[in-house]
Formats: C-alpha cells, structure tokens, sequence
C-alpha cells in the first residue's frame, strides 16, 4: 500500500537567512578617524622628540667642538678676541713657562753641589711649578688675554696716529733677539750718564736732625710700608747674576743663517705643537715695536724733571696713638726720635721715618695726597691707609731734575696713564666667556 505522503506547504517552510551587510554608523565612521588622527599626532609627536634630541645632542658636540671655539671672549672698540686664539697664546706660553722649568733644572743640577744657588733655583722652580698648576690655569689666561686686549688698542691707536712698522724692522728685532747680526755685530754705542746735583732748601737743614742712635729693639710689632709684588703669569725669576761662570770659552762662531733659522725653529717648536705659528710670533714682535714708537711719541714733549716730595713718616697701628704722637710734636717733640721708638715701618724708623724723595704714582693714594699738599716743614694730621695710621711731613717739595733710570720710569708711568685712559674711553670689554676654555695644558714637564 503506497504511504500517504502529505503535501508540502511552501509556506510553512523556514529558510535559511542570508547575511547581510552591516551598516556602519556615522558615529562609529567619526571615531575611527579620530583614533588614526591620534596614532599619526602620536607618531609625529615621538618624531619631533627624537629629532629634538639628535639635534640638542649635535648641538652640544658642535658648540663644544666648534662654537665655542669661534665665540668671541673680548671686545675692543669692536674688534673681537676668539676663544680659539686666546686658548692658543695660553698654550704657548704656558709651554715657554715649561722650557724655562727644564732650563732652570738643568742649573740646578749644575748647582746641586752649592747649596745657596741650588735652594734660590729651587725656588724658582717651585714658582713655576705653582704656577702651571691646575689652579693657577685661570689666572695665566685671564692675564694672557688682558695683554691681547692691549695689543688690540696698541694697533688701533698707532694706526690713528699714523705709526707703522714695517717686516724689514721686525726682521731686524728677531734677528738681534736671538744674536744673528748678519751685517756684523753692532758696536756699543756710549751714552753719556747724567749726574744730578741735589739742591736743598734752607729751611730743609733746619728741619732734618742727625741721626738718632739706635736704641735698643722693642717688643713692637714690624710693619714694612712696602708693597707686597703679585704674582703674574710669566715667570718673575731670572737666572741670578751673581752664579758663578765657566772658564772663559774661546769667542763664539757667528750665526749663519741657517743657524738662525734652526734656532728660531727650536724655540718656536713647543708653541708649535699647540698651533702657535711662526707668524703669531712675528705678531708679538710686531707690536711690540708699535708700543715702542707709540709709547715715544706719547712722551715726547715730556722734560727730565719731576714734581717730588721728600717726606717722613710715622706709622702706628689706631687713631689714637696718632692724635697722641701729633699732640707731641705740636707741642716740640724731635720727629726722627718719635719715628724711631714707635713707627712700626722698619724699613726706615732706624732713619727716623725718612723715606726720601719720591714723585706721584709711587705711594698709596691717600698717603700721596697727603705728602704733595704739605708745604717744606709742615706736618700732617693722621692720616689712615690699608698699613695703618701715619703722621707725615713734608721736608722739601720741589720740581727736581731725573736721572737716565727716573726718567725712564717717568715716562713708562706716564704712557701706562696714558694707555689706561684709552680702555676707558673705548669699549673695552671682558666677556665671561673666557673662563670656560681655561687651558690646563702644557704643564710641568716631565724630567728624567
């Protein structure tokens, strides 16, 4: 029997559900696009840091290696000072300061056997060592660069007054700072010495008392009414005069110049090998004979006499010992016997406080002023200074005639007076950018 097979009703039939596509809202369309915005911002954020950072590290090397060394650490009337030449003439004279140090070891050994010329050339050596040391570096550059600045207005102001030196007289310079003379060794040329005849004024008789005796010392403090000399960059200690010679050597070969040349070599070579060159020397020497000629032409008018004071003085250590000493010479009392007992400047309370004649520039200022205001015989009321209180007076005061030396110095104070009114007068600027390229090489050199 066949099976009953109902029929099928389409209707009731399920189908499957065809997938459909999703339909992406606004919204969701917005944030996708914000969330890539922020990955790029991000990533270019991340970018500019690293590139920041690659170009402050580069910088740094640059500036270090580079700037620093082209940035200017003085100024003068304009003209600028690199840090690279500064660090260079530092080099070299830090290195002339070494040779000199084996020059005077080698003495020294020389000398070890003399115990008086080893202890004086070891003392120079200890200088130099002191001053090649790390801490003294500042000092040596700081006053390297002062003399760069000087040169600077040296050459600007020879140029404003037309002097001029040419390369034939710095040749001639070298040749004779280093003995090559090759037209021959100059003849010495006399000069006549000048010999002042020192006239006094009457009531000066009347004034100055013979010499005390000297009494017996005091428990009195010592006070030298002296000037105590700083150090300076170069070496102040020379070879002493009084070392004794070798036998006398036959009479020296004259130079040739290739002997000049080798020699000039020799002493440029330590300077060399920091970048100091033949023609910064030259520089040195050139302007050097600029100062000279400036220096003349400053002080050509200027006659070999001077305004002077001879005064003596009695230095005691408060005010009120001085207003007592002043109320007894008020009253009479002998001047040279109260500087003997109770002036603590030794150098010349024996002398009863006589410290001869002297012109201006050569004392501390208010005891200068002090000096030139008194008329011959006059005595000072107290008058206080950096040693302490000082009562002086006025022996004689009067235009006086100079010796060669005295003249000599006259001129060198009135030409320095002179230069230090130039810096004033021009832009003359230390920049703070010198301290940091302070050089601590060369130093002591290493001797076997």
């Amino acid at each position: 029997m066949a099976r009953f097979t109902p029929p099928t009703n389409k209707s009731s039939q399920v189908e499957e559900p065809k997938p459909a596509h999703k339909e992406i809202s606004k919204k969701h369309l917005a944030r996708v696009e914000r969330e890539a915005r922020q990955r790029m911002w991000l990533l270019g954020g991340l970018i500019a840091v690293g590139l920041a950072v690659i170009g402050f590290i580069g910088y740094g090397l640059l500036d270090q290696f580079v700037l620093k060394n082209t940035k200017p650490v003085a100024i003068v009337n304009g003209e600028k000072i690199k840090a690279e030449d500064l660090v260079k003439r530092t080099k070299y004279v830090r290195s002339q300061m070494g040779k000199q140090y084996e020059q005077y070891y080698q003495y020294y050994l020389m000398f070890a056997g003399d115990n008086t010329f080893a202890s004086q050339i070891e003392t120079y050596l200890t200088q130099l060592q002191t001053q090649l040391s790390p801490d003294y570096a500042a000092t040596i550059t700081e006053n390297v660069l002062d003399r760069m600045m000087e040169e600077i207005l040296i050459s600007q102001k020879a140029e404003e007054m037309g002097i001029t030196v040419t390369e034939d007289e710095v040749d001639i310079a070298l040749q004779d700072a280093f003995g090559y003379f090759p037209n021959g060794t100059p003849a010495p040329t006399a000069t006549a010495t000048e010999f002042v005849t020192p006239t006094f004024n009457p009531a000066v008789l009347e004034l100055v008392t013979a010499t005390p005796t000297k009494l017996p010392p005091t428990a009195t403090a010592t006070l030298e009414f002296t000037e105590t000399p700083l150090p300076t960059a170069t070496a102040t200690a020379t070879v002493n005069s009084a070392l004794p010679t070798a036998t006398q050597l036959p009479t020296a070969t004259p130079m040739t110049a290739e002997g000049y040349a080798t020699t000039v070599a020799e002493y440029l070579a330590p300077g060399a090998a920091y970048g100091f060159s033949e023609e910064d020397f030259r520089y040195m020497y050139r302007i050097q004979l600029l100062e000279i000629k400036l220096a003349a032409k400053i002080t050509e008018d200027l006659k070999p006499v001077e305004e002077q004071v001879w005064a003596r003085h009695i230095l005691v250590a408060n005010e009120a010992t001085a207003k007592e000493l002043y109320a007894e010479l008020q009253a009479g009392a002998d001047f040279a016997q109260l500087a003997q007992i109770n002036s603590l400047d030794t150098s010349n309370a024996s002398k009863g406080g006589d410290l001869g004649w002297f012109g201006r520039g050569t004392m501390v200022e208010p005891f200068e002023i002090a000096a030139f205001a008194l008329k011959p015989g006059e005595i000072s009321e107290p008058v206080q200074t950096d040693f302490g209180w000082h009562i002086i007076q006025c022996i004689d005061h009067a235009d006086r005639a100079l010796t060669e030396t005295e003249f000599n110095n006259y001129k060198q104070k009135v030409y320095t007076d002179w230069l230090d009114e130039q810096k004033a007068a021009v832009q003359y600027e230390k920049l703070d950018h010198w301290k940091s390229v302070v050089p601590l090489e060369p130093g002591v050199p290493a001797l076997q």
